[in-house]
């Protein structure tokens, strides 16, 4: 998404502070592949929890996943053409 020219959606990296409902979550490895993707359903405090498919999680907290790395991404619209 942060690379994409066509059509969907596309949007930037943020720092943590900055995600909001709705973005993206990737899970990744030391290696920068990412291998997981989650949506934010709710923030609470410095909580953040997410919707997604993979063991059909519906707000889990996202610290209770085994992850070397993660990068939010922040939609920022999506190209109809």
């Amino acid at each position: 998404m942060t690379t994409n020219k066509g059509i969907g959606p596309f949007g930037i990296d943020v720092d943590k502070e900055f995600a909001k409902l709705g973005d993206v979550v990737q899970f990744g490895n030391n290696e920068n592949k990412f291998s997981h993707s989650a949506i934010i359903t709710s923030i609470s405090d410095d909580k953040i929890f997410v919707a997604a498919h993979s063991n059909d999680a519906f707000n889990r907290e996202i610290d209770s996943y085994d992850f070397k790395r993660v990068r939010y991404i922040h939609i920022l619209g999506v190209n109809k053409s």
